[in-house]
């Protein structure tokens, strides 16, 4: 069966994507046109644009005219339609190619109902100028354009996946791929994919981008290093950008909590006011005289002069009527035409107006034994409450703090510092998400990063404000937040640009003379003995550059690992001890990695030294040896008989070093080890063997474990460097023998090694 290559795979699938997201679009399904709530939907005119790219990549490309002028047409469609789309954005007009009726069903925060996002739209359009440029490269220069504007699609799908992972949207409200759908951003890059694949067949495209190995080199390590730079810098910036969520988090959380809490205390207090001035004995029998006509102005003075005692005590206004409703005695001045009223839920029913600030107006019955005497009036200016909404989160820039109350389908909020005036505003965003108000009015209580009515992206603490009936949001903008983690991450990603130049021009400056002394050694092959001499002295000092070069880092990432244990441990939580646990034992591993890697590079290039070597006392040496290893463990050895040798001791030493220690290794898990060392004459050669009744292995895997860093086991399971085995091969080989090996999972393994027999000479 054929299989099926990467830009046909690409194609259904971008085809099929397309597709899902156009049906979602007619049978109004949001779970097929956003991945989750919350997250920008892939609009009609993209799902479209995608449909056509994969039939274009389903189309084989080639050079005859029929597929040409297929993948031309295609081409020009996503490249017209992408062009219209950015002519819309830049000039902020519409020309009705959005599709907006059909989106009009789905609450976005897109303000243009339909229309592709900016950095979608120049996707697409350099995925369109692939399209058409690709059949038509005649000149090299027109084939690196087609390969730039293909980076530069998979680079949109990339930053636009970054964006998510990091909250782009906080960081930077301005970024460009800010409204790049998640799948779409994804199937950006599989576009870019499906290209370089499909172009990648024609004439052109077969031939390398730079034709010396040292800039093919440089080009590689180069990406590696942007890639390992942006990973580092993601991973570092959402751990940053976690903690800071947190910490302003707690801080809203308590906010609202604190001033709900004062609001109603405050509210109590002036109840309890107010209820005062309404059950005044006096006031009230001053009150049943003068209604009588018995009053001989002593009572109607006494009721003026309670009232500019309340007055006094800090009412703005009351005022005293009798049961017919006629004003007796008042002062102050009443609110007239308050911006806005809401009617507490408390026992008296009082008004909250606003007017300049908060002001509470109860209006309660007078009663005594003989029935209702009257009313009183009252206001009284909520001064404190009113610097609340003023003071919020320390004066910051973007602080506010709102009051809301549910009418029908709107809330209307009092005036708050950053909107003056009152006013009503839906109960959902522009992403049809509950407003944090709206949430605090049905009781719930929380911290959440949302878009508030004004369609910012806003950190809001919300909650209710006891019974009252109100609701409570303390907020503040996101980008205010996170304003130092932008500075700072402006910085980094400057650095970070420097550090892949600095990197890629001095891996340049390091690869380039290698490369032009190995192509110089190719083409001098007829001097062999010139050649390796040449190449050997390369290759050592190459080893102790790697060497160096490695260790260095290594010292300096124990050292910082180990001064931030002394300084920092008791500031870290279990899981940043941890991690720092987890470079220490990485940095001991990589220091063993490359003590077996320099190892295994000398035993390739040490001269050979041949002398007659006892294997059995060379056996009973390195048991001796590995003795630490054994400890006290149970082991039963059974050593036969082992003939003499010829060769170099120190490297057969290395071999059964490698042998007798891995046999004690996968050996730990029995009670009962049996470790067995054998040998035997045959063909001309001398077999020797280790068996042991250890874990064992697959024997599919059996050729892949003489190879440089295979191993067949987990690091947690039995510890290796995955070079030993490498080693035995490259020993043994040097001596003209052979290496294999023979196992059973969980029954234990036979390693075996020939050489020459120098008996039979």
């Amino acid at each position: 069966m054929k299989p099926v290559s990467p830009s046909t795979a690409g194609g259904a699938l971008l085809a099929l994507l397309g597709s899902v997201v156009m049906s979602g679009w007619w049978i109004q399904s949001p779970l097929l046109v956003r991945v989750l709530p919350g997250f920008s939907p892939m609009v009609f005119n993209t799902a479209l644009c995608f449909v056509l790219a994969g039939g274009a990549l389903l189309t084989a490309f080639s050079d005859a005219v029929p597929y040409r002028r297929v993948t031309t047409a295609i081409g020009g469609v996503l490249a017209i339609i992408a062009a219209l789309v950015l002519a819309e954005n830049l000039l902020q007009t519409n020309l009705g190619i959005d599709w907006a009726p059909l989106h009009a069903w789905l609450n976005d925060s897109n303000p243009n109902a339909g229309r592709m996002s900016s950095g979608t739209a120049c996707g697409f359009l350099m995925s369109g100028a692939v399209l058409i440029l690709a059949t038509r490269v005649r000149r090299p220069w027109v084939g690196t354009v087609v390969r730039l504007l293909t980076l530069g699609v998979g680079a949109i799908g990339v930053l636009g996946l970054a964006g998510y992972l990091v909250s782009a949207r906080l960081l930077f409200p301005g970024y460009l791929f800010v409204g790049v759908a998640v799948h779409t951003a994804a199937g950006l890059l599989v576009l870019a994919v499906g290209l370089r694949t499909s172009w990648r067949r024609l004439e052109w495209g077969g031939v390398p981008l730079f034709a010396r190995d040292d800039d093919r080199i440089t080009f590689v390590g180069a990406t590696v290093l942007a890639a390992i730079a942006l990973t580092a810098g993601i991973a570092s910036f959402a751990i940053l950008q976690d903690r800071a969520q947190l910490l302003v988090g707690d801080n809203d959380h308590a906010a609202p909590t604190n001033r709900t809490d004062m609001f109603r205390d405050l509210i109590e207090l002036r109840e309890i006011n107010a209820r005062i001035a309404a059950t005044r004995p006096a006031v009230i029998r001053n009150l049943r005289v003068i209604h009588a006509g018995r009053d001989d102005s002593s009572d109607l003075a006494n009721v003026k002069a309670v009232v500019d005692s309340f007055l006094k005590q800090g009412f703005s206004a009351i005022a005293y009527h009798d049961v017919d409703g006629k004003v007796v005695a008042s002062g102050g001045a009443f609110v007239q035409a308050p911006a806005m009223t809401v009617t507490l839920a408390t026992p008296d029913r009082p008004e909250l107006l606003w007017d300049g600030g908060f002001v509470l107006r109860h209006r309660i019955p007078l009663w005594d034994p003989a029935g209702e005497v009257g009313s009183v009036l009252a206001e009284q200016r909520l001064s404190v409450l009113t610097r609340l909404t003023r003071d919020v989160l320390g004066m910051s820039g973007t602080g506010d703090m709102g009051l809301c109350v549910r009418r029908e389908e709107q809330l209307q909020c009092f005036p708050q510092r950053l909107n003056p005036r009152a006013f009503s505003t839906p109960l959902v965003n522009v992403a049809g998400e509950a407003l944090p108000a709206t949430r605090a009015l049905r009781g719930e209580t929380g911290v959440i990063i949302t878009r508030d009515y004004r369609a910012q992206n806003v950190v809001a603490a919300y909650g209710p404000v006891g019974d009252l009936g109100l609701g409570m949001v303390v907020k503040i903008d996101a980008a205010e937040i996170f304003q130092p983690i932008r500075e700072q991450l402006q910085i980094v990603i400057g650095l970070m640009f420097l550090l892949v130049v600095g990197g890629t021009l001095l891996l340049r400056s390091q690869i380039r003379p290698l490369a032009t002394k190995l192509v110089d050694a190719e083409t001098q092959a007829r001097s062999r003995t010139a050649e390796l001499e040449a190449a050997n002295h390369e290759l050592e000092a190459f080893s102790y550059s790697v060497s160096h070069d490695l260790r260095a880092p290594l010292r300096h990432i124990a050292g910082f690992a180990e001064m931030l244990v002394e300084q920092s441990s008791s500031d870290l939580n279990a899981a940043g001890q941890r991690y720092l646990g987890v470079i220490s034992d990485s940095v001991k591993q990589m220091g063993k990695l490359i003590d077996d890697l320099l190892l295994f590079s000398q035993m390739g290039r040490v001269e050979m030294r041949q002398t007659r070597v006892s294997m059995a006392a060379l056996v009973k040496q390195v048991l001796q040896e590995l003795a630490g290893d054994i400890g006290g463990r149970n082991i039963e050895w059974e050593i036969h008989s082992l003939p003499d040798v010829r060769g170099d001791f120190s490297m057969l030493k290395q071999v059964w070093a490698n042998l007798l220690s891995n046999a004690i290794k996968y050996t730990r898990p029995r009670d009962l080890a049996r470790i067995e060392i054998g040998s035997r004459r045959e063909n001309g050669e001398l077999e020797f063997h280790v068996r042991d009744n250890g874990a064992g292995f697959d024997m599919k895997y059996a050729e892949k474990l003489f190879g440089v860093f295979q191993r067949l086991h987990r690091p947690e399971e039995f510890e290796g460097t995955g070079v030993g085995l490498a080693n035995v091969r490259r020993i043994v080989a040097r001596h003209g023998g052979r290496t294999w090996a023979q196992a059973k999972v969980d029954e234990g393994a036979t390693f075996y090694f020939t050489l020459p027999d120098s008996e039979r000479r």
